[in-house]
């Protein structure tokens, strides 16, 4: 049985801007149709602010909305709380090409040096002598791979070679030419595919983010020098190649969306909170409503990459499907918090121009639904777990403030 809305607490104060703006308006009589004292409110403006519990009466979670795969970055970790490790699975490179206009195509032969580039999104700059390892893998590596077997292959005879992070670098690109042989054991069936695998190490235990080949700044490049075969082994010529596919594979693994109800990480996970039909009218009244703030109970602190700035958003819901809901695309139809990871106070979210929308005539058909999803989704790693519905003092709240109906009259 569902358990009635109740109010938290109650107080009212008055609304001096009103009343100076109403009150100042209407002192004396005027003989003219419409006379002001019959316009005039019968009594004083009053700002009432109160919080409701209650409300939410459903609650479900989803994740795998965005996979690290489809990110925009591939995340290195070496620390104690977060392990992480990257992967990129690199096409085969070409093996012609015409060294002039109307000349003949070539072969590619010997392969004289490989050089890496990679794009660093972030680090912590306080950290030194910053190296970004580079291990072969099997050249059939896919999503499927996990972090105890991805790191079977970082061992020394795997080692290709390690890529430095200038102490003065914080985000760019940086460089380095494979050593003599790093490539030399690619097998010719592979025709030149390779396979990677990238570690963080350091002065002392760090993170650092590389960008992955879905992001617009940059991604990870091999370019190889190559001599074309005898007679003409005198001509060179650059192949670069970029990923085919890359992720990064991290500990712990992040809470199943089944048990917990959470929202942001990577897979990027989503939850709906589910709103009595019989919402009290003081919240959705479109003319009276002044703030309605969503408050949400941390179960843990929010976590995610090391010092991780991130948006958790509660967006309303078109059609309510699940998993499968259709959110308003406008995002002012709801509203955003900014987190830091290791945040453990109350999340607290602007709800006020979502309950309007559902006190509007167009909002009749909408369902008294909203989702908390990561702002943009799948962006970063920050995520949050919080209290549902039925945690007693710690389940969602919403405080809202509200200007209280008022008679209009003769004073």
């Amino acid at each position: 049985m569902r358990t009635a809305p109740t109010r938290r607490r109650v107080h009212a104060t008055l609304g001096a801007v009103a009343v100076a703006a109403l009150g100042f308006g209407c002192t004396e009589s005027i003989v003219a149709p419409g006379s002001c004292p019959g316009l005039c409110p019968s009594g004083r403006v009053q700002i009432v602010d109160t919080t409701f519990t209650g409300l939410v009466v459903g609650d479900l979670s989803f994740r795998g909305y965005v996979n690290p795969s489809e990110g925009v970055f591939l995340l290195l970790a070496d620390q104690d709380s977060l392990q992480s490790a990257g992967v990129a699975r690199f096409g085969s490179r070409g093996s012609t090409w015409y060294p002039g206009v109307n000349d003949t195509a070539v072969s590619a032969g010997k392969v004289d040096s490989v050089s890496i580039s990679v794009y660093v999104r972030d680090r912590d700059t306080t950290v030194r002598n910053v190296r970004i390892l580079v291990y072969r893998l099997p050249s059939d590596v896919d999503t499927g791979i996990t972090l105890p077997e991805l790191q079977r292959y970082f061992v020394d005879s795997l080692l290709v070679d390690s890529v430095s992070v200038p102490d003065s670098v914080g985000v760019g690109i940086v460089k380095q030419t494979i050593r003599a042989g790093g490539f030399s054991t690619i097998p010719a069936a592979d025709s030149g595919a390779v396979a990677l695998g990238f570690a963080v190490r350091a002065a002392s235990r760090t993170a650092l983010s590389i960008s992955s080949t879905d992001d617009y700044l940059g991604t990870t490049l091999l370019a190889w020098y190559v001599h074309a075969q005898a007679p003409r082994d005198t001509v060179t010529h650059i192949f670069t190649t970029r990923p085919e596919f890359d992720t990064f594979v991290y500990a712990p693994a992040p809470r199943n969306a089944d048990s917990a109800l959470v929202a942001g990480g990577l897979p990027s996970a989503r939850t709906i909170l589910r709103f009595s039909d019989s919402l009290p009218p003081e919240a959705t009244d479109s003319l009276g409503l002044v703030r309605a703030t969503l408050i949400l109970t941390p179960t843990r602190p929010a976590s995610g990459r090391p010092r991780e700035v991130f948006r958790i958003a509660a967006r309303g819901i078109l059609r309510d499907n699940g998993a499968k809901s259709v959110i308003f695309a406008d995002t002012s139809a709801g509203g955003t918090t900014q987190l830091t990871v290791g945040d453990s106070g109350e999340i607290h979210i602007e709800i006020g121009r979502l309950l309007r929308v559902w006190g509007s005539s167009a909002g009749d058909s909408l369902p008294r639904a909203l989702m908390l999803l990561g702002e943009p989704d799948g962006l970063g790693m920050g995520e949050v777990s919080i209290s549902g519905h039925a945690a007693g003092a710690t389940a969602p709240r919403l405080r809202i403030t509200y200007v209280r109906p008022y008679a209009f009259g003769v004073p």
